[in-house]
């Protein structure tokens, strides 16, 4: 409630009206009573006080009041800002008598900190406010905010000491386990996250070094794609794909190069789609430096098998092939009478893969 203090006497408002604002003092044992209009202008003063005025607890209230305002507006530590407000309030000897300890104030101010805090989200999409992205010396720490997938949002803070400290340390602690130091002379541990990682962070300025495709990098995987021009007739169209592949290629070798990151020219391989003509003939001829590079009617990215037409029928004679070998394992188990129908079901349910159908009208170039 609103307080009014008038000669060092502290008052709570009772009751107002349409003119009048009633006002009590703080302790139920006096009588006396204020009137004062609704601009909070003294009117008079009803009854006397049976008592002596409370400076000590008006310096109390001064005092609490200060503590909580800083623990709203800053992050600093609570204990923090009562021994500060302590050493600047030059408080009496009978106000630090009446002053209450920082533990029996810390619920009520940490309540008000907790009251302005934003709610912890339950969805994935939100926005992260700029006083929880940004240090106390305005430098970032939000260090990664990244969608994995719908439902999976990955954020990291640190700030930059912090990050110093991590990447410093001989030791890492991670849920009750220390990290363990061994060599590696190339390459990295087989399913470690580590060499798809160093590999992207490592080639995250490939894309720049191709502006004639677009580039998508997945592990150690890259596909870059390229697009006929429109408005050409389509041979002028094979001539100028031909062109933009030769200076990719040459690109791409000069890019390899550089950090001595070698080409598995086995794996390289280059796809023609075109949906609605005929393809060049003959094929045009790809070098990347004395490397020949084949063409392919269909090959597997990312767990999809792609086609020169853009269709899913690679795809989906290769999931009906799979469901039916695992159906027939299945029916083995069955026909041998060696499992029940609840273990079927569990096989059923966890052996046969959902069929995913996508549409794609572009046409495009592979590698």
């Amino acid at each position: 409630k609103p307080l009014l203090l008038i000669d060092e006497y502290v008052f709570k408002l009772n009751k107002n009206t349409t003119t009048t604002k009633y006002w009590i003092y703080t302790l139920n044992e006096c009588s006396a009573k204020v009137h004062t209009d609704l601009n909070s202008q003294f009117i008079k003063i009803v009854g006397d006080h049976n008592h002596f005025p409370e400076k000590e607890q008006l310096e109390v209230r001064e005092f609490r009041e200060k503590v909580k305002q800083r623990a709203i507006h800053e992050t600093t530590p609570i204990p923090r800002i009562y021994d500060e407000e302590c050493a600047k309030a030059m408080l009496s000897n009978a106000t630090i008598a009446a002053l209450p300890s920082e533990r029996e104030m810390s619920s009520g101010i940490n309540n008000a900190r907790r009251a302005i805090t934003p709610t912890i989200p339950t969805a994935q999409l939100f926005e992260i406010p700029d006083l929880y992205s940004k240090t106390l010396s305005k430098n970032s720490f939000l260090v990664v905010d990244k969608m994995i997938t719908r439902r999976q949002r990955i954020l990291l803070f640190s700030s930059r000491e912090q990050l110093k400290m991590l990447f410093g340390a001989e030791t890492i602690l991670v849920d009750g386990t220390c990290s363990r130091w061994f060599p590696i002379k190339r390459g990295g541990p087989q399913g470690s996250s580590l060499t798809p990682s160093v590999f992207i962070t490592y080639h995250s300025d490939m894309s720049d070094a191709f502006p004639m495709a677009m580039s998508f990098l997945f592990a150690d995987d890259v596909a870059a794609t390229m697009a006929g021009q429109m408005g050409i007739k389509y041979t002028d169209q094979c001539i100028d794909l031909e062109k933009r592949l030769a200076s990719f290629f040459d690109n791409l070798e000069y890019y390899s190069v550089l950090p001595v990151q070698p080409i598995n020219y086995k794996k390289t391989h280059a796809m023609w789609s075109a949906r609605a003509v005929s393809y060049p003939n003959p094929m045009p001829i790809l070098k990347c430096g004395e490397h020949i590079i084949s063409w392919t009617n269909q090959f597997k990215y990312l767990g999809y098998w792609i086609s020169t037409k853009l269709g899913w029928s690679s795809l989906i004679n290769y999931t009906l092939l799979k469901i039916r070998q695992r159906m027939t394992l299945v029916n083995i188990c069955k026909y041998a009478g060696v499992s029940s129908n609840e273990v079927r079901r569990i096989l059923f349910s966890t052996c046969i893969p959902f069929i995913c159908l996508l549409i794609c009208n572009n046409s495009f170039v592979y590698f």
